[in-house]
């Protein structure tokens, strides 16, 4: 890699200045901390992204650097909406004429922030208009040595109390979470290091949600002296959350409600292709979990099989139960639907790439399939696991056009056309047959009588 390529490529930030202050070069992770576009920083001046004292302090020790000298700096540096981001800087002269600049981002590292103060009182001033919590431990004693005025706002409690007995605060901890933190909160002596979300309860008997975390501070001979931390009062993130939740819900009950619509339509014209989509979603779903699927892409597969095959409520039913072969024209009109299902769903807005799985249910790995001839990791995974219960399903089926195969059989004639098809899918749809030994010939409840794949659980 060359020197370029490691400029480019750094994950600290990164820019090169002249001796006047002016920034001929920036990387992209320092534009992403600044919220900049690479070429805007491009002619900014220093003391536009630094405060005016901490710029003239940095170009005046700067200036005196020798070549592959260096100095380190704690500064706040602007960002481009005018936020400030807290960084410590390494400035390292490269040539007469440049100098370079590495920026790391120290976020709220309390250690930081209190080197960015020149006095114990301005670090308070700052500390105490911050809604948040901040707080320093001693790590032998575990006292408190300083603890924010947003404690009182967010517990409600006198600071008082966390100064006379600093590990009372594990006795406003909802019962259903106290051992939990109790247990971090032992680990943390050892390390110096907490992060842990819990529940408080307030002394009129409300809860809050509160984030803590703890960093550790290490004195120059490297030994933990100090324990600096942050709580967050996150409850109304959390409603947050949960409001988005309820509103997906909702939604979820109004797509629920649209798709039942379609497959009973479907069902009345074509009932046995509904329950071989609900065959397909029962065995595609069983395979989904074995290959450890979470439950919402689960649900998204789940709603993809039962109606993988909904193109074919425009080919004509003398077609889809046509007792013998099939001319060309007439498999080429039944290669459509896929397509058709795709243009029927693309519209609505699921949570899932439902529409894409139905219209790639039928392509295969070798890039045999249709309609658009993928190949490999072109196909989503939710649609190659319903390719192989979609033809294991077909196979076990009786139709006017072929017997029904036995189980072994049919997965032997899977397994022989394993070009097309997963290999980890297919060992997986065994399993469950031959190992697990679950029923892949009974139809299993569909979307229109089974449990609603849209509730939130």
């Amino acid at each position: 890699m060359n020197y370029d390529e490691i400029f480019e490529k750094s994950p600290e930030g990164m820019l090169i200045f002249d001796n006047e202050g002016n920034i001929v070069l920036a990387n992209e992770c320092l534009s992403r901390l600044l919220l900049y576009e690479e070429q805007e920083l491009v002619g900014t001046k220093l003391s536009e992204l630094f405060n005016e004292a901490d710029a003239n302090k940095i170009l005046s020790k700067s200036l005196n650097l020798a070549l592959e000298d260096s100095i380190t700096i704690n500064s706040a540096m602007r960002k481009k909406t005018g936020a400030l981001a807290y960084t410590q800087t390494k400035f390292k002269r490269i040539s007469p004429e440049l100098l370079l600049a590495v920026v790391r981002d120290v976020a709220v590292n309390i250690e930081i922030l209190q080197q960015l103060q020149s006095s114990e009182e301005n670090f308070r001033q700052i500390t105490e208009h911050i809604r948040d919590v901040f707080f320093l431990n001693d790590a032998k004693t575990r006292e408190f040595v300083y603890i924010s005025p947003g404690y009182e706002k967010i517990w409600q409690r006198p600071l008082s109390e966390l100064y006379d007995q600093p590990d009372s605060w594990l006795n406003f901890i909802h019962p259903e979470d106290r051992k939990r933190v109790e247990k971090l909160y032992a680990e943390k002596q050892k390390t110096g290091k907490f992060n842990a979300k819990y529940r408080i309860i307030r002394p009129d008997g409300k809860t809050r949600c509160i984030h803590a975390r703890v960093f550790p501070i290490y004195d120059d001979e490297g030994k933990l002296y100090r324990m600096a931390g942050i709580a967050e009062d996150i409850t109304d993130e959390i409603q947050a959350v949960q409001d988005q939740r309820q509103e997906s819900h909702i939604a979820g009950k109004s797509i629920h409600e649209l798709m039942v619509a379609i497959i009973t339509a479907f069902e009345q014209r074509d009932p046995y292709t509904v329950g071989h989509q609900n065959n397909v979603a029962y065995l595609s779903k069983a395979i989904a979990k074995e290959l450890d699927f979470d439950t919402e892409r689960l649900k998204g597969l789940e709603l993809a099989a039962l109606v993988h095959d909904i193109g074919k409520i425009g080919i004509p039913a003398e077609i889809l139960n046509k007792p013998t072969q099939l001319t060309d024209i007439e498999y080429e009109l039944i290669k459509t639907h896929p397509k058709a299902g795709y243009d029927i769903l693309k519209n609505i807005q699921f949570p899932w790439p439902v529409a894409e799985i139905v219209l790639m249910h039928h392509e295969r790995l070798d890039g045999s399939g249709y309609p658009q001839g993928l190949k490999g990791d072109q196909i989503l995974l939710e649609a190659k696991i319903i390719a192989v219960a979609d033809c294991l399903d077909e196979m076990l089926s009786y139709r006017p056009y072929h017997p029904s195969f036995g189980l072994k059989a049919a997965m032997d004639k899977l397994q022989q056309a394993s070009q097309q098809f997963d290999e980890d899918i297919l060992k997986t749809c065994a399993y469950l047959l031959f190992e697990k030994k679950i029923d892949p010939y009974v139809s299993k409840p569909s979307l229109l009588n089974g449990k609603d794949i849209f509730s939130i659980s």
